[in-house]
């Protein structure tokens, strides 16, 4: 009985030891931190992207051509269009229409590689 108590007395105190320890530092370096490096994290905290920002950034190429492949941010399913809407030609079987700004791209879905482009 007596080693356990030993045993749980010095867990505990190990245990209270090693947060205190741990906790100190981090409370100086929030006290000690200078104007500009809380400046520099505010302006880092500003140069973060939204999706839709970054979104509009992407901008493909305007001469893409037949062959080529369409970059991997415009193959979901938020850039596919109704043929029959926008009176575009039927997909073949295992071909979609895409719509990257204002151009429809006819697609292969196995592999992304441009068929056609229709501005």
């Amino acid at each position: 009985m007596k080693r356990l108590v030993q045993a749980i007395t010095f867990s505990l105190a190990s245990a209270f030891a090693v947060t205190s320890a741990m906790a100190a530092p981090q409370q100086q370096d929030q006290q000690h931190q200078t104007a500009p490096q809380q400046h520099k994290q505010s302006t880092q905290q500003q140069k973060q992207v939204t999706p839709a920002q970054q979104k509009k950034q992407i901008k493909p190429s305007r001469d893409w051509k037949a062959g080529a492949k369409v970059p991997v941010a415009y193959q979901k399913k938020a850039y596919k269009v109704d043929y029959k809407a926008h009176k575009l030609p039927a997909p073949a079987k295992g071909q979609q229409w895409l719509k990257v700004n204002g151009e429809y791209v006819l697609v292969k879905t196995a592999n992304h590689q441009i068929i056609k482009v229709k501005r």
